[in-house]
C-alpha cells in the first residue's frame, strides 16, 4: 500500500511548541485573507503563478507546506487535468482538498462537465477521493485509494462511457455472479464439443481455482474490517480491480474458446457438405455402372432410371435372398418399366456386395 510517511508525520502529530511561521515564509503569495471562527482563509499565488485557496487554525508549519505542495504536485501530474480552482483546508490529523477542473480530457472527451461539484480528495496517511459524477441521469460514486494519474483516470472514464456497467462492477456479488455465468458457458461448450474437451476441462479447473481464491480473499477482508478499516478498504479496491480483469480476461478466454468451436463446426459443415457431394457423385457412378452392366458386344446400352434402381434397391433390403431373376420381374411388373436381368445383377453387387 502506498504511504507517503512526510505527510503522515504531519497530519497525525499536533505541532506544538513550533515557531509560527506564515505562508509567505514558504514562497507563497498572499493575495486575499479572511477569518471566520478562529479558521484563517488565503488566496495565495505559488511561486510557478498558481492561484489557490488555503485554510487552516494555528500556525501554518512546514509539515503543513511540505502536504500542501505534495498536494499541488499530484494534482498537476493527473494527465489532461486543468484546474479552475483548489482549496486546500488543515485540520486536525487530515487535509481536506476540492479540485474543481476547468478542463479535464480523457480520451479526447472533457469530463468536467460530468464534475459539477468537482473532485473531492483527503489526505491522512495516503491520498483517497471521493465525490460523485453525473452521467446521463446517473449520479456515480468514485471513491477509494489514489495510486497514480493514469490508473485514476482510467476509472473515470470508465464511468462515462460504461455507467451502468461501472456501478455493477464496484459490486462484488455482481462480479461473482459474472464468474458463474462464465462458469455456466464453459459447462455448455464443454458438452457441446468433445474435441476441445481436454483443452476446456482444464481452462474450467483454472477459473474455479481462481473463484474461490478471491471468494476467500474477500471473505478475509470482511473479518478484517473491523479492525482495521482503511487498510482493508484499500485492499478491498485492490481485490476487486483484481476480480473485474480476471473477470474480464476469463470472458476473452471464453470468446476465444467458443471462436475455435465456431471454426471447427464450420469445419465439420464444410466435409459435411464435400462428404454429400462425393456421396452424389458416388452414387452417380454406381448407377452409370448398372447401365453399362447391360453393355452389348456392339456398344449399344439400356437405359435404367435412378426411380427404378431404387425400387430395386429398397426391394432387395426387403428380402434379401431374393433371387436377381425374380426381382427382375417383380419390378418389371410394379413399375411397368422393362428391368433386364443384367441391371438386378449389377444392383446386387454394386449396392449389396452379391455377386451370386
Amino acid at each position: 500500500m502506498r504511504r507517503v510517511p512526510a505527510i503522515a508525520l504531519v497530519l497525525l502529530v499536533v505541532a506544538v511548541g513550533v515557531t509560527a511561521q506564515t505562508l509567505e515564509d514558504f514562497g507563497y503569495r498572499v493575495l486575499d485573507r479572511t477569518s471566520v471562527d478562529g479558521q484563517a482563509n488565503y488566496r495565495v499565488r505559488a511561486a510557478n503563478g498558481q492561484v489557490l485557496d488555503v485554510s487552516y487554525a494555528g500556525a501554518f508549519s512546514a509539515q503543513r507546506a511540505e502536504v500542501l505542495e505534495e498536494v499541488r504536485h499530484t494534482m498537476a501530474g493527473i494527465p489532461g487535468l486543468r484546474l479552475d480552482r483548489l482549496r486546500v483546508v488543515f485540520d486536525a490529523g487530515r487535509a481536506d482538498i476540492v479540485a474543481v477542473p476547468s478542463t479535464f480530457r480523457i480520451d479526447g472527451r472533457d469530463v468536467s462537465e460530468n464534475m459539477p461539484s468537482g473532485m473531492q480528495f483527503a489526505y491522512t496517511d495516503f491520498l483517497t477521493y471521493d465525490f460523485r459524477m453525473r452521467v446521463d441521469n446517473l449520479f456515480l460514486r468514485l471513491n477509494g485509494q489514489f495510486f497514480t494519474g493514469e490508473q485514476f483516470t482510467q476509472k473515470i472514464i470508465q464511468a462515462v462511457q460504461e455507467p451502468a456497467l461501472f456501478v455493477q462492477s464496484q459490486d462484488p456479488q455482481f462480479l461473482f455472479s459474472r464468474l458463474d455465468a462464465l462458469n455456466q458457458r464453459l459447462d455448455e461448450l464443454v458438452s457441446e464439443d468433445a474435441a476441445n474437451q481436454e483443452m476446456a476441462l482444464s481452462f474450467a479447473q483454472e477459473s474455479r481455482r481462481f473463484d474461490r481464491m478471491i471468494r476467500s480473499d474477500l471473505s478475509q477482508f470482511e473479518e478484517e474490517t473491523e479492525d482495521a478499516f482503511d487498510d482493508v478498504a484499500a485492499e478491498f479496491q485492490r481485490v476487486t480491480a483484481e476480480l473485474a480483469a480476471a473477470v474480464d480476461a476469463l470472458t476473452a478466454r471464453l470468446d476465444e474458446l467458443a471462436a475455435g468451436q465456431a471454426a471447427i463446426r464450420a469445419d465439420l459443415e464444410s466435409y459435411a457438405e464435400l462428404q454429400a457431394a462425393l456421396g452424389e457423385e458416388f452414387d452417380v457412378a454406381r448407377d452409370g455402372s448398372v447401365v453399362l452392366f447391360t453393355k452389348s458386344l456392339f456398344g449399344a446400352v439400356k437405359e435404367l432410371d435412378r426411380d427404378t434402381i431404387a425400387a430395386i434397391v429398397e426391394l432387395r433390403q426387403a428380402e434379401k435372398d431374393l433371387p436377381y431373376e425374380e426381382a427382375a420381374t417383380r419390378v418389371s411388373e410394379s413399375t411397368g418399366v422393362e428391368v433386364d436381368k443384367k441391371h438386378v445383377l449389377a444392383v446386387y453387387a454394386l449396392y449389396f456386395n452379391d455377386y451370386e
